[in-house]
C-alpha cells in the first residue's frame, strides 16, 4: 500500500466535531464560522483562527477548558512545526511563543508591523529573520506585548536552532 492510498489523519477539529456528533453545518453555526472552514480545516487544508467568542463557545459545546482543548485544530504538519518552534529543546523563547504569549494570530502581527502574515510564517519558522531598523524596534516590542531583551532573546534562539 502507497501513502497516496493511506487515509488521511483525522484532524483535532473533526474529532471535537465527531465527538460532539455534530455535521459540518451544525459545528459551523454553532461556532458562527462558514461551513467550508470547518471543511478545509477537517481536510487539512488549512489551520482555523478563532476569535475569543467562537473560542468560548467552542469551550462551552465540548464541556472543557481552554487549557484541555489542542492548540491546533488543522494540519498535522501545523500541529508539529509549532511545537518545534514555540519552544525549543531547551525551553527557550521563540517568535512564536511571544506572539502567543500577546494572544495574537500571525495575522495582527503582520498588521500591527505592515507586512504580510506569510513574513510572520517565515520568521517563526526560521527561514528568514527580521532586521528592524533602531526606529522600528519599539514597534517590534508593542506588536509582540514583549521587551527588547525578550525580542532579542527570540529571535536570537531561533537563529541558533
Amino acid at each position: 500500500m502507497t501513502d497516496s492510498k493511506l487515509p488521511p489523519r483525522k484532524t483535532p477539529l473533526k474529532a471535537i466535531r465527531e465527538e460532539l456528533g455534530m455535521t459540518q453545518v451544525q459545528f459551523a453555526v454553532a461556532l458562527g464560522i462558514d461551513t467550508s472552514t470547518v471543511s478545509r480545516c477537517e481536510r487539512g487544508l488549512s489551520e482555523i483562527a478563532l476569535t475569543l467568542w467562537q473560542v468560548k463557545c467552542l469551550c462551552m459545546l465540548t464541556g472543557k477548558t481552554l487549557d484541555q482543548l489542542p492548540d491546533h485544530l488543522g494540519r498535522e504538519a501545523d500541529i508539529e512545526e509549532h511545537r518545534l518552534v514555540t519552544q525549543n529543546q531547551e525551553g527557550q523563547l521563540t517568535p512564536a511563543l511571544l506572539r502567543k504569549r500577546a494572544n495574537k494570530t500571525q495575522r495582527q502581527i503582520a498588521v500591527e508591523l505592515g507586512i504580510t502574515e506569510s513574513v510572520i510564517s517565515k520568521w517563526e519558522r526560521g527561514i528568514t529573520v527580521p532586521s528592524p531598523s533602531l526606529t522600528d524596534t519599539p514597534k517590534y516590542c508593542q506588536a509582540y506585548d514583549c521587551s527588547l531583551e525578550e525580542l532579542i532573546e527570540a529571535f536570537t534562539n531561533l537563529s541558533n536552532n
